[in-house]
C-alpha cells in the first residue's frame, strides 16, 4: 500500500524554502538601501543646486570690477556653470535610480510580482497559488530573485555616478569660491 503524497515539503525542501525566502528578503533590502540612498542623494543634489545658483548669482553681475580681471570673472562663471551642470546631471542620475521597476510597466505573469498580483483578482491569486506546485513557486521566486539583482545592480550603477558628478561638483564648487574670494580681495 502506497502512503498519500504529503503537501508538506521533506526537510530538505523546506531548508531550500527557508534559504530563498532569506535571499529573496536580502535582494529586497538592497534595492531599497539603493532607494534610501537615491532620495538622500537627490535632497541634498537639489540644496547644492540652490547653494549653486547663489553662487552663479554672486559671480554673474561682475561687471562692477569685484574681481580682479574680467578673465578671472569668465573662468569663475564657467566653474559655477559647470558646478550647477554637474549637479543637474547628478540629480538626473539618482531621479533615475529612484524610479520604479520597468518591469512594472507591462508586467509578466509572476507570481511574485506584485504588481502582476495586483492586476489579479483575490480568487485568481488564490487559485493561482493552489494550483502551483513547490518547485514551480520555488523556480518562479528564483527568476524574482534574479530580476531584482539586476535592478539592483542597475541602481547601483547609477547611483555610483550620481555619487561621482556630486562629489566632483562639490570639489569645483570649492574651488570656484576660494578663487572667487582672492579675486575679490585682490581686485
Amino acid at each position: 500500500m502506497t502512503e498519500p503524497e504529503s503537501s508538506t515539503p521533506a526537510p530538505a525542501d523546506s531548508s531550500k524554502l527557508a534559504f530563498l525566502t532569506a535571499y529573496a528578503d536580502q535582494i529586497e533590502g538592497q534595492v531599497q538601501f539603493g532607494d534610501t540612498k537615491a532620495s538622500l542623494l537627490i535632497a541634498g543634489d537639489a540644496i547644492l543646486l540652490g547653494i549653486s545658483g547663489g553662487l552663479i548669482n554672486l559671480i554673474w553681475p561682475a561687471t562692477d570690477n569685484r574681481f580682479a580681471s574680467s578673465h578671472a570673472s569668465t573662468l569663475l562663471m564657467i566653474g559655477a556653470i559647470a558646478t550647477s551642470t554637474l549637479l543637474v546631471l547628478a540629480l538626473a542620475l539618482a531621479l533615475w535610480t529612484a524610479r520604479p521597476a520597468p518591469v512594472h510597466d507591462k508586467p509578466v505573469a509572476n507570481f511574485f510580482l506584485l504588481s502582476y498580483i495586483a492586476r489579479l483578482t483575490p480568487e485568481a491569486f488564490i487559485a493561482s497559488y493552489n494550483s502551483s506546485s513547490v518547485e514551480a513557486l520555488s523556480e518562479e521566486a528564483l527568476l524574482t530573485i534574479h530580476g531584482k539583482a539586476r535592478y539592483a545592480a542597475t541602481k547601483f550603477r547609477c547611483l555610483k555616478w550620481a555619487i561621482y558628478a556630486t562629489l566632483l561638483s562639490l570639489g569645483l564648487f570649492a574651488v570656484t569660491l576660494l578663487l572667487a574670494l582672492i579675486s575679490t580681495l585682490t581686485a
